[in-house]
């Protein structure tokens, strides 16, 4: 079953009577069934209605995903014995979640919302092998960016990798209250943390935010892990994480570069600056 037609179930579901106490264990079946049948191997052809029957790739590399499959299997058929329209029409609703984020999974995009524990997994991209460049564009808005202990400890990962040779660098926006239009330099509440970075060996290049204003889709945060993978921030006002999505489909690597060579053309060196106004870190 594909996304349409998972979705397609739920909109049936959504239109159909209310007092029909059958149709909700049915769909909410179909559902789970279409959830598991979007996992197998486009090349293996699943037997219809028979869940064991799908064939999952890399098995033998992943012996987790067997049993995952056998455990949503053993799932299913509890749920299929289920009568209670209440507890079906409540299944049918969590499946849509559980469905998105399986389907978010198989498209190479791993998501977190209002939590910072895509950090984790931040740090294991940094350190896996391979990764000997990381890119990042980060939009200081608040001076509390990356200020808590979870930040902290992500810009001490970045130290680490410097000081080991991974080459870094990081386009920082800032909007005119940091940076303003007349001022040679950034304001000392936000130049103490850019400073830190320079002399740490990270390769740190400014913009102002009224500078791009006109191209609203380089206002971002981002990072590039090597050709590896790409990550999404949002932030709210008060700068805790709303959503941050890794990526690790080749488009979307090569989107994020051409959005990094434009934003480029915009910035410039901290190191210049600082040569600039007769000053060294």
């Amino acid at each position: 079953m594909s996304a349409g037609a998972v979705l397609a179930t739920i909109v049936v579901y959504v239109a159909m009577p209310a007092h029909d106490p059958v149709m909700p264990m049915v769909l909410a079946v179909g559902l789970l069934t279409g959830l598991a049948v979007g996992l197998r191997n486009d090349h293996v052809a699943a037997q219809p209605n028979t869940i064991e029957a799908i064939l999952l790739p890399n098995q033998e590399q992943w012996p987790e995903l067997g049993v995952a499959q056998k455990e949503l299997s053993t799932a299913l058929q509890r749920l299929a014995q289920q009568t209670d329209p209440i507890l079906l029409e409540s299944a049918v609703g969590r499946l849509v979640t559980i469905w998105e984020d399986v389907n978010s999974l198989a498209n190479g995009r791993i998501v977190f919302v209002a939590t910072e524990a895509w950090r984790t997994v931040y740090d294991q991209i940094l350190r896996s092998p391979g990764i000997d460049n990381y890119r990042s564009v980060a939009w200081i808005r608040n001076e509390d960016y990356w200020q808590d202990l979870p930040g902290q400890q992500s810009i001490q990962t970045n130290f680490d990798l410097a000081r080991h040779g991974t080459n870094i660098e990081r386009i920082l926006i800032l909007c005119d209250f940091f940076w303003p239009s007349a001022a040679a330099l950034p304001a000392a509440d936000i130049r103490h943390w850019i400073d830190d970075q320079h002399k740490r060996g990270i390769i740190i290049r400014l913009v102002r935010e009224s500078d791009i204003a006109a191209e609203a889709d380089l206002l971002c945060d981002i990072g590039i892990y090597g050709s590896r993978a790409t990550g999404t921030l949002e932030l709210d006002v008060q700068c805790r994480t709303t959503r941050f999505t890794f990526d690790f489909s080749p488009e979307c690597i090569r989107l994020a570069e051409e959005r990094w060579k434009r934003l480029s053309l915009f910035t410039i060196s901290y190191a210049d600056i600082l040569d600039r106004n007769g000053r060294h870190v």
